[in-house]
């Protein structure tokens, strides 16, 4: 037996050296896979900064491409569009003075972030605001401090879409951002 292991020296190391590789490999791709999924909710950095990442229109053109409905360079106030992965709803970012102040990112089926996700890394919400999909479960989830908010359904986990804003107070978010929401879950009134 020894003299076999001497004879295929070579053929044996390069065959153990292979699963070794293969393995790590697949022990990379695994780790990532996890830590992928770990960092899947984005980093609660507010739209809004001084020279912010999302801040300019430049910076959402980059980051988004091209709005669906932009009409003119000169346009400074209003709401773009923008392609989502979710066929009958866009992504929607709110300018004044050519400054995004306000984005929602509209969430499609085929995305793994859930509301799950959103508290492991935020925490518990600051505000629970009700619309018109909270009959369905879905209510609106803030964190006004920390400039995200998200339409969700918190018992499955499953997201609608999650709004990125600069830093305010409960106040300012429920007047200002969230003012077709209420505090109170509406009654249907039978």
């Amino acid at each position: 037996m020894l003299e076999t292991i001497k004879k295929y020296k070579k053929p044996i190391l390069f065959i153990i050296l292979t699963m070794i590789i293969v393995a790590l490999g697949l022990l990379t791709r695994q780790t990532r896979t996890v830590n992928d999924a770990a960092n899947a909710t984005p980093a609660p950095t507010p739209v809004v900064e001084a020279q912010g990442e999302w801040g300019r229109l430049g910076d959402i053109v980059t980051k988004l491409g091209e709005p669906l409905n932009r009409k003119s360079d000169r346009v400074k106030n209003g709401v773009y569009y923008y392609e989502s992965g979710n066929a009958n709803k866009k992504t929607q970012v709110v300018f004044r003075d050519n400054v995004a102040v306000m984005m929602k990112e509209i969430i499609s089926s085929k995305d793994t972030r859930t509301a799950v996700s959103i508290t492991k890394t935020l925490g518990d919400e600051e505000l629970i605001l009700y619309g018109e999909l909270s009959e369905l479960g879905y209510h609106l989830y803030a964190y006004p401090s920390k400039g995200v908010a998200y339409v969700g359904d918190k018992q499955s986990g499953s997201l609608m879409e999650i709004w990125y804003f600069s830093p305010m107070s409960k106040e300012e978010f429920d007047q200002s951002l969230a003012s077709d929401y209420s505090t109170a879950p509406e009654l249907d009134g039978y």
